[in-house]
C-alpha cells in the first residue's frame, strides 16, 4: 500500500482519479479500468452517482490545457478493492472509517 495518497473530501465522501486508484491498490491503470467499466456494465453502480468530473489545467509543451479529470467516489473505490485485491468485508471497513463513519455503522 502506498505511504501517501492526496484524497479529495466532497460531498461526504472520498473521491480519487483513476491514478490514484492505480496506486492505491498498485495496480496498472488498464487493470483498474477494465475493472471499473465492469462494475458500470454490469449494473453493480452508476456511473452518475459515482464519477465526478473536474476540469484541471495542466502544461503540456510549453502551453497552459484545460483537461476532464475523472473522480472516483467511496463506492467505487470499495467495489473496486472487492475485485482487485479481494477486499475481506473487514479489511474495507478499516480503510474506509477515517473517511465515511456512515460506512461503518453496522
Amino acid at each position: 500500500m502506498p505511504e501517501h495518497i492526496e484524497v479529495k473530501l466532497c460531498d461526504d465522501t472520498v473521491w480519487l482519479t483513476l491514478n490514484q486508484i492505480a496506486q492505491l491498490f498498485n495496480r496498472d491503470k488498464s487493470v483498474i479500468s477494465r475493472h471499473l467499466s465492469n462494475i458500470y456494465k454490469e449494473g453493480e453502480l452508476s456511473q452518475e452517482s459515482t464519477v465526478a468530473k473536474n476540469a484541471t489545467v495542466q502544461i503540456e509543451a510549453g502551453r497552459k490545457v484545460q483537461r476532464d479529470i475523472d473522480y472516483y467516489n467511496l463506492d467505487a473505490i470499495i467495489s473496486l478493492g472487492y475485485r482487485v485485491v479481494g477486499f475481506e468485508p473487514q479489511e474495507s471497513l478499516q480503510i474506509v472509517a477515517p473517511f465515511a463513519p456512515e460506512y461503518t455503522k453496522y
